[in-house]
């Protein structure tokens, strides 16, 4: 559950950045996002080293689960739907995110996946 719930947030965090950053920050912010799932694991170990000891292997999944609740609660309270629904956002810096945001719309080209083209190809066979 909580792997297909990591992976529901991650594919949700691009979306998010293309809305509250500019275009130029969003490869470093999605880089910093995704590394922060693997100093979580190498955290996470000892971690639970320390709580199997001193509280049993169940003191795991309880921390675990407190911590989710804790994250959870705080996203909804904290994360919005982008700058234009966000209370506390000045307007200066929300005119500011949403001009990347149109200029991101507009400059859109829809592609061609050329699938026949890559299917007869040789080195992907």
């Amino acid at each position: 559950v909580k792997g297909v719930a990591m992976s529901f947030a991650l594919s949700s965090m691009l979306p998010m950045l293309t809305r509250w950053t500019t275009t130029q920050e969003q490869g470093l912010l999605m880089g910093i996002a995704s590394a922060g799932i693997g100093l979580a694991n190498s955290v996470t170990y000892p971690i639970s080293g320390l709580l199997c000891q001193h509280g049993g292997w169940k003191a795991i999944f309880y921390f675990g689960g407190g911590c989710g609740m804790v994250a959870s609660f705080l996203i909804v309270c904290l994360v919005y739907d982008g700058p234009a629904k966000h209370p506390r956002v000045d307007a200066e810096e929300k005119q500011y995110l949403l001009s990347f945001q149109f200029q991101s719309q507009t400059s859109k080209k829809r592609r061609v996946i050329p699938w026949a083209k890559m299917l007869r190809s040789a080195p992907v066979w």
